[in-house]
């Protein structure tokens, strides 16, 4: 004889959303999961080419922007425009971090540094006698430029500024602020900025506090009447006839 209470049963109609939703998110490829946020938006960017994963994809990225979109490629600073390959590019990026000019010893830049090394001397169980240069110089940064590694979120930091331009990325995350608040994660140059900005997906958690080995897709502007020129970079929408409202 069966004993006990009886067993519970979901509503098939809630089991059955749950399934779907699950197989959903199976079916999406990395590309479709990176600009998921750009066609829920309906963002006049978009890009035939996929950025390869390949843990250059930063790298990779950057390069299809300025080979796809001549606006960015012209207005990059002299060191950036001569950079040919994704390989090129992460390497001058690295010579200039190593060099550390003083448009880098901005606040934001120097904590954040100290955070990085700290955080690498403690997952490679470095001994405490390194000093934080040591660490810095003859381990972090010679990593950061071996192909193939993904570039940590301080030398992603560190990149606009050598390219004199800011970089915005939209992700799951940033994608489902407020209305008031910007779509866009502005990443800027403490060099300044011309011309339009690199403009990224990225498939970075919306969690906060998970980070690390983000993908990140190149996005080019749509040639349309709602084009990047008049998309606003707070709500990430188009501007009709009104711009007050975009004004803050």
């Amino acid at each position: 004889m069966l004993t006990g209470q009886p067993p519970k049963f979901l509503k098939m109609s809630k089991y059955l959303s749950k399934i779907k939703k699950k197989s959903l998110t199976k079916e999406l490829s990395l590309f479709e999961r990176t600009v998921k946020p750009v066609k829920d938006l309906k963002l006049p960017y978009g890009n035939d080419t996929e950025t390869e994963g390949d843990g250059n994809c930063f790298y990779n990225a950057i390069i299809d922007q300025m080979e796809n979109n001549p606006r960015v490629a012209e207005s990059l600073s002299d060191e950036a425009r001569n950079c040919s390959t994704p390989k090129d590019l992460r390497e001058k990026v690295i010579d200039f971090i190593m060099k550390w000019p003083d448009v880098l010893n901005h606040d934001s830049l120097l904590l954040a540094k100290d955070i990085m090394i700290t955080g690498f001397r403690e997952r490679k169980n470095l001994p405490a006698s390194y000093t934080q240069e040591g660490i810095w110089q003859c381990y972090l940064l010679p990593e950061q430029r071996e192909c193939g590694v993904y570039a940590e979120d301080f030398i992603i930091q560190c990149t606009p500024t050598f390219l004199c331009k800011d970089i915005y990325v939209i992700s799951p995350g940033t994608s489902k602020n407020p209305q008031h608040l910007s779509k866009w994660l502005r990443i800027p140059s403490f060099a300044g900025t011309n011309g339009p900005p690199i403009t990224l997906a990225s498939n970075q958690n919306p969690d906060p506090e998970i980070s690390g080995g983000e993908h990140f897709q190149s996005l080019i502007p749509k040639h349309t009447k709602e084009s990047e020129s008049i998309v606003c970079r707070n709500c990430a929408k188009p501007i009709r006839k009104n711009i007050r409202p975009h004004l803050n």
